[in-house]
């Protein structure tokens, strides 16, 4: 890994210069309750309305610079995005859903969509 970050920063990295940009990224406040949000989204032409499902569940996992919320990203991987993980291949044998993905990204909202 250092020696890949190494390679981008000589050859792609330092042909920059550095300037500072005029605006800082807040931190998100914490929502005072759960939100619940319903849409329809189209279909394409020959598809029915049946197992046409999206579910998307999204949450702040706080900063990542907490060693709890780097156990997320390694958990979220191996219950659902591995190659034969157990918990996916159980909830579609159990016909909950056909498809199942996750995501983590530096403490961003993780979903697992169905």
């Amino acid at each position: 890994m250092a020696k890949s970050l190494s390679r981008i920063d000589r050859e792609y990295l330092d042909k920059f210069e550095y300037q500072r940009v005029g605006f800082k990224i807040e931190e998100v406040k914490e929502l005072e309750s759960v939100k619940e949000a319903n849409f329809e989204y189209p279909i394409t032409g020959g598809s029915g309305v049946e197992n046409a499902t999206y579910l998307s569940w999204n949450t702040s996992g706080g900063r990542r610079a907490n060693p709890v919320v780097s156990v997320v990203s390694y958990t979220e991987y191996v219950l659902i995005d591995a190659p034969e993980t157990y918990l996916t291949d159980a909830l579609i044998d159990a016909g909950i859903g056909g498809m199942y993905s996750g995501g983590y990204a530096n403490g961003s909202p993780c979903h697992i969509s169905p």
